[in-house]
């Protein structure tokens, strides 16, 4: 059961697909994905999310999650990125995630074995757009993964979309606040 049923959207429908770091040495199957168009923008520079959201030990400020580092980014990479693993703990269930890679205007990621998914990659682009007044980024997340045999897609679409959509509004109003 892939999530992907909710949303199968092939990227090479989007133009913006086509900018996207490595897209086509992608694997097929990560081609298509669960895309959450237009999110919306952040009141921040992308330096300035990138560095936030590779903060692992504080993601929780963000997300319904307590994360711990594992193991730092490889060496030569920026902080936080390529090669760093986190543990996520939610609840009873916990898992790792590692920083596949990184740099001012992305960030990917997978989780480290089949649980509590499978096959599951998230990739997060962004894109500065200078508005009259103030630099706003706007951010693009995809993320594929394979439901668990027990679980409806539909539920854990609900679920993921919520999640992001929760830590995203997080993410907006810290940089709204002024604590960067």
């Amino acid at each position: 059961f892939l999530l992907v049923s909710a949303v199968y959207i092939s990227l090479k429908q989007f133009p913006l697909a086509r900018k996207w770091p490595n897209y086509n040495s992608w694997p097929s199957n990560l081609r298509n994905c669960t895309y959450y168009p237009n999110l919306g923008t952040l009141n921040a520079q992308p330096k300035q999310i990138i560095s936030t959201l590779l903060d692992h030990q504080q993601l929780h400020r963000f997300f319904n999650a307590k994360f711990t580092l594992l193991q730092a980014q490889d060496e030569g990479q920026i902080e936080g990125g390529k090669g760093s693993v986190r543990q996520v703990k939610i609840g009873k269930i916990t898992f790792s995630e590692q920083i596949i890679s990184a740099d001012q205007n992305q960030i990917s990621y997978q989780i480290v074995g089949d649980k509590p998914v499978a096959n599951h990659r998230g990739d997060i682009y962004l894109t500065a757009n200078k508005d009259i007044n103030t630099l706003v980024t706007e951010l693009n997340y995809c993320i594929s993964c394979s439901a668990p045999w027990w679980m409806p897609n539909a539920l854990l679409k609900y679920v993921i979309t919520k999640d992001i959509t929760q830590a995203l509004n997080n993410l907006n109003n810290y940089f709204l606040a002024g604590k960067v």
